[in-house]
């Protein structure tokens, strides 16, 4: 291809090129002979990464556009933006004890950190920002005579319906766009609340029920970019299918390797790092380079 062309991705950590340097975006790039453009940022969720690649488009000439990557984030998440930065928050908090080291800290640090932000050691908000208890107070208040699966519902639906946008967006301009989701969209685990929702364990059976949540929504049904025409594809699964859990000899993870101060803002060691290692960036690189070249 080359050309000069501009390979244009966003998406969260796991774009990041700050957290990875020779991250997927780069590495395509390279094979593609383009110029990598990365707007990946860690804890960004999806109104971020749909609006970095909209000004992205909207700041060059469409021909100089070879490519457009978005790897969609946690469904989750709310970004608040400001005059030169933005805010992400977490929907999800913590109540259990077996992510805290013996010292009471929370393993995270600060992005945990009941201590920096006076919080009690039972009640842990996910991210690094101010402000995050009232904002989890006053979106999980919206839900309080909702269905748990009403909520994960609204929030694929947000979700597809960024992705149907930007797919209209690059389709008016003749641009060629690729999607896929990243991180899971949603995830269960004992001990976590998403916007006061226990997702314990017994949430399984929502969670295999998410392909049925896809398909209802009406943007889901208008999608062509994503990744093999795939809309439950996501990276983190297909890291998961390779090597399983993966603790024992993490293969495609970061794992045990992460380094204290690690750019996230975590203050405080990893016990382990689910973030994909260089060469769990190769593997999403390699089926994004099969689906564009199919």
């Amino acid at each position: 291809m080359g050309d000069n062309l501009a390979l244009l991705s966003s998406g969260c950590s796991y774009t990041d090129s700050k957290l990875t340097p020779n991250n997927w975006s780069r590495q395509l790039a390279n094979d593609l002979e383009m110029l990598p453009l990365c707007k990946g940022r860690s804890g960004a969720g999806n109104q971020y990464i749909f609006e970095s690649l909209v000004d992205s488009i909207s700041s060059v000439k469409p021909e100089t556009i070879g490519l457009v990557v978005a790897q969609w984030s946690g469904i989750d998440r709310y970004d608040l933006e400001l005059v030169n930065d933005h805010l992400h928050f977490h929907g999800y908090k913590y109540t259990g004890n077996a992510w805290k080291t013996e010292q009471k800290d929370v393993i995270y640090g600060d992005h945990w950190s009941h201590k920096k932000f006076g919080l009690e050691d039972n009640y842990q908000i996910l991210g690094a920002d101010p402000h995050r208890e009232a904002v989890y107070n006053m979106i999980s208040h919206q839900f309080v005579n909702q269905e748990f699966e009403d909520m994960i519902d609204m929030y694929t639906r947000k979700k597809f319906r960024y992705a149907y946008a930007l797919q209209q967006l690059c389709n008016s301009l003749n641009v060629k766009l690729v999607q896929f989701q990243g991180t899971d969209p949603w995830w269960i685990d004992d001990g976590f609340y998403l916007y006061n929702y226990e997702v314990g364990l017994n949430h399984q059976k929502v969670l295999d029920n998410y392909e049925r949540m896809i398909l209802k929504s009406k943007y889901a049904k208008k999608l062509n970019t994503f990744l093999n025409n795939d809309l439950n594809f996501c990276w983190n699964t297909e890291l998961m299918r390779r090597e399983g859990d993966g603790r024992e000899n993490p293969i495609y993870r970061v794992g045990y390797k992460a380094k204290d101060n690690w750019y996230v803002g975590y203050t405080g060691k990893l016990t382990f790092d689910w973030h994909p290692n260089e060469l769990g960036h190769t593997v999403i690189k390699d089926i994004i380079k099969e689906h564009i070249n199919s």
